[in-house]
């Protein structure tokens, strides 16, 4: 991420925060439904969002810089209105 974020021709303005969060998990088709069919969840998917989270934390950029990889990014390409109001 820190690479990405320092590279000329990247930088802060095309990153977009997301996660992989429950590709462990398994899905099967029964019927007309959709389930997870893992046992188990694996133990570190709990935790998951929040280590990727730390992970652009602990990167030294501006806030500006962080807004933008941690939602602004997404909202411009989605066309969502950030000034709306709440």
């Amino acid at each position: 991420m820190e690479r990405a974020h320092l590279d000329p021709h990247i930088g802060p303005s095309k990153i977009m925060f997301g996660s992989d969060y429950g590709a462990s998990i398994s899905y099967a088709r029964v019927g007309d439904t959709t389930m997870a069919v893992t046992a188990v969840p694996p133990t570190y998917l709990p935790d998951h969002f929040a280590w990727n989270l730390k992970q652009i934390i602990d990167i030294k950029m501006t806030e500006d810089e962080r807004d933008l990889m941690l939602g602004l990014n997404a909202a411009r390409v989605f066309g969502v209105d950030t000034r709306a109001p709440r």
